[in-house]
Order: structure tokens, then C-alpha cells, then sequence
């Protein structure tokens, strides 16, 4: 059996990261555990010497944090795989060893599907993006429509498709198996100059410059428990969405000026959604 350690990243979830470490632990399939307090307040989980956890003097963001739990982790010991998993994730110990068991040297990394409290398969997975999808992103209607369209895509395959391991381009950060030879090989896993959002995608752009694909697992699951929040402005996804197509799509000047104005439109646009939103609250008395 492969010797396999897990990073878990905390950030103001203290007692879901005490919960899920129980969970882990009561596989007895870990080597070790690393929780990355990235809250900026110490905290006594409790553990003993099995759980190695590790204080960030300030937020480093999701990918850098990661990468500090995955380097702790290969500093301790010989680990083969690395279980990256957020703290509201819940999964068995039959889907980890079952995605463990599909990572080669052509796909270092593996997941499933993800579906959301009401047991509906989410957006798990999705194609490398394109300039024009990150300028469509400026507009909220837009980015709504591209999270539909993963989870359609997700739910298509899992219904119709023959092959029930599929290749793919990105699978959703907050769960996924990592072979460590990857890491030794190349380097953290993570793009440290995106500090939220587009995680994912950096990753995969990684993957493709190297001719390697993600093996994701249609009749495996986990369990997300995040709740989405109606954030009509986040500009840390546009500026990771600028990083990517400046870093990996190679964009000019010219067309970089361009999205810049798209965003400046978005945000009218998220402007008014906002509005409306609480015109509309305020009419029905909510």
C-alpha cells in the first residue's frame, strides 16, 4: 500500500478541521496529517504527535498555504501521494484509495466527482479556459453561466459516458490526489502570484505544458458542504484571471487594456445586480 499524507488548510473553520481530521484518522490509511492554520490565531486542536500543524504568521492565500503543508510533508517523511482536501469536504475511505489507485506517470493527479448537500453533481470538472472565456468572466451573468455549464458537463458524463475514468483538464482544488514525484519533480504544485480563485486553472495549464492529464473518477464522489455567497464583486478573481492570461495565453498589452474595460463594465453590471437584489428584498420585506 502507498504511503499517503493529507494537507488540510484552515481558515476560520477550526472545529470542521477537527472534524474531518477524526474522520481521516479513523481510515488508517495516513501516514500523516498537516493542518496549515492560515486564521492567524493559534489554536489547540488537540491532536497528538500524528497531526503536524503548522502556524502562518499571516494569510498567504489557498495555493501558497498548500504549498507549505505539502512541503512540511515531504520534509517528514517518504510520502507517495498527498490528499489535498478542504475542510468541508466528506468522503469515505473506499473513494480516496479508489482515486489513489488511478494516478500514473501520465495523470499525477486524480479526483471525482463532486456533489453539493442535496447530493447534486456540481462543477467537478472542465476544459482548459480560453482568452475569450476569461473576458466573458468580467460579467457575473457570464461566470454563471460557465459554472452551469461545468456542472451540466459533469452530469452528462457521469450519465452517458462508457469510459467511467475520464482524462481532464481541471478538477476543483478543494479535493484531489497528488503524486509527490510530481512535486519533487517539477516543484509546488500551487501558482504563488494567484492568491484566490483560478488555482485550478494554473494548475492545469502546468499539466498541459508537460503533456499530462487529470484522471477523474465518475462513480466516485465526495461531498462539498461550502456555502456559496452572492459575491458580486470579486476582483481577486479578476486580478488571477488577468495573472493567467498574462503568464500562460502570453496576452499583449493591447488585449490586457481590453479586459481591463471589460472589468470596468462588469462592474457596472455587478453594480446593478446589487441593486436590484436589494430593491428587490426591500420590496418583499426580507
Amino acid at each position: 500500500m502507498k504511503n499517503i499524507g493529507a494537507v488540510i488548510l484552515d481558515y476560520k473553520s477550526h472545529e470542521q478541521v477537527i472534524e474531518l481530521c477524526n474522520l481521516l484518522m479513523s481510515f488508517n490509511i495516513f501516514n500523516k496529517l498537516v493542518i496549515v492554520n492560515n486564521t492567524l490565531d493559534k489554536f489547540n486542536y488537540g491532536f497528538d504527535k500524528n497531526i503536524l500543524i503548522i502556524e502562518n504568521q499571516k494569510n498567504l492565500g489557498y495555493g501558497k498555504a498548500i504549498n507549505v503543508g505539502i512541503k512540511s510533508l515531504l520534509s517528514y517523511s517518504m510520502i507517495d501521494l498527498f490528499l489535498l482536501i478542504n475542510s468541508d469536504i466528506k468522503v469515505s475511505k473506499e473513494t480516496i484509495l479508489s482515486c489513489a489507485d488511478h494516478i500514473d506517470n501520465k495523470h499525477p493527479i486524480s479526483s471525482c466527482l463532486m456533489r453539493d448537500t442535496s447530493d447534486v453533481i456540481d462543477q467537478t470538472f472542465w476544459n482548459l479556459p480560453r482568452k475569450k472565456d476569461y473576458f466573458k468572466n468580467c460579467f457575473y451573468f457570464s461566470q454563471c453561466r460557465f459554472v452551469h455549464k461545468r456542472k451540466r458537463n459533469a452530469i452528462i458524463a457521469y450519465e452517458k459516458s462508457k469510459n467511467r475514468i475520464i482524462e481532464v483538464d481541471a478538477v476543483r482544488e478543494s479535493f484531489m490526489l497528488l503524486d509527490s514525484n510530481f512535486i519533487r519533480k517539477y516543484g509546488p504544485l500551487f501558482d504563488e502570484n494567484i492568491f484566490m480563485y483560478c488555482e485550478a486553472d494554473s494548475i492545469a495549464f502546468n499539466l498541459k505544458q508537460k503533456e499530462l492529464k487529470i484522471n477523474c473518477i465518475l462513480d466516485e464522489s465526495y461531498f462539498h458542504y461550502h456555502k456559496y455567497t452572492n459575491a458580486y464583486k470579486n476582483s481577486y478573481y479578476i486580478q488571477s484571471s488577468k495573472y493567467i492570461l498574462i503568464k500562460y495565453l502570453h496576452a499583449k498589452f493591447l488585449t490586457i487594456v481590453f479586459y481591463d474595460l471589460l472589468f470596468f463594465l462588469g462592474n457596472i453590471e455587478r453594480f446593478f445586480i446589487h441593486l436590484f437584489v436589494k430593491l428587490k428584498r426591500k420590496i418583499h420585506g426580507k
